[in-house]
């Protein structure tokens, strides 16, 4: 997995939620972004799993960019 160009991958402690940890794609982007929160589910949780992500964070506030809202 290669980052963009240009991008950050994302800030360190931003939270990442895999839904379905049994694949490679939480293990890439632990690998590429090791600052990064990954939290690595073992199924796919919907919307809950954009909410397991938000209660990790230390913000007064969170955005939403998904379509789950």
């Amino acid at each position: 997995m290669t980052p963009a160009p240009g991008s950050r991958g994302g800030a360190a402690g931003d939270p990442r939620v895999a839904h379905s940890a049994d694949d490679a794609r939480a293990q890439a982007v632990t690998a590429t972004y090791p600052h990064v929160d990954m939290v690595a589910l073992c199924e796919n949780l919907g919307a809950a799993g954009r909410d397991i992500g938000a209660r990790r964070l230390d913000t007064p506030y969170v955005a939403f960019t998904d379509d789950d809202t």
